[in-house]
């Protein structure tokens, strides 16, 4: 699925190619020009992948309107609910309808919130983003078994943007 840096790539693509912007990842892009196969591919990422037992999206869905009723935005950034403008507020995934025992019946995969781990909520939602880049682990998940897999990373790439990792 189409996820927030994917998303940001397909814009600074664009921005470069009209010669807006005069960041660092624009004139990467300038530099090394685009790989039309490798666009058209994050160009057809769809936001949300559906089958009759799970349901993927990169950040989150809306809970109070459901699969149908999410946007865009919370498709690719959702963590707390209704905004990330405070810690008080709720993880979208707390409030899913699955968790307050209603309509929703399939687990929903998520990832984006590398700095909280493998949020295991099974059956009702299953975070995978365990920090890879940040020398946390790659997390996968079949579900023809239930079965999760991890893989430690080899190194720490980055550090979180105004967060402190802790393995």
């Amino acid at each position: 699925v189409l996820g927030n840096h994917d998303a940001r790539m397909l814009q600074v693509w664009d921005e470069a190619a009209r010669g807006a912007g005069a960041s660092t990842h624009h004139q990467a892009v300038r530099a090394l020009g685009t790989d039309p196969a490798v666009r058209a591919w994050l160009q057809g990422l769809p936001l949300i992948l559906e089958a009759p037992r799970w349901i993927v999206v990169h950040g989150g869905l809306h809970p109070q309107s459901g699969l149908e009723g999410t946007g865009r935005a919370a498709c690719l950034n959702l963590r707390r609910w209704p905004d990330d403008r405070s810690e008080s507020n709720p993880f979208w995934w707390e409030a899913w309808p699955e968790c307050a025992g209603r309509a929703e019946r399939r687990t929903v995969v998520y990832g984006h919130d590398a700095v909280r781990g493998l949020q295991d909520r099974r059956p009702a939602t299953l975070g995978l983003d365990s920090g890879c880049v940040y020398g946390g682990s790659l997390t996968g998940w079949i579900p023809e078994q239930d079965r999760i897999l991890q893989v430690p990373a080899k190194k720490v790439w980055t550090q979180p943007v105004g967060q402190r990792w802790e393995l």
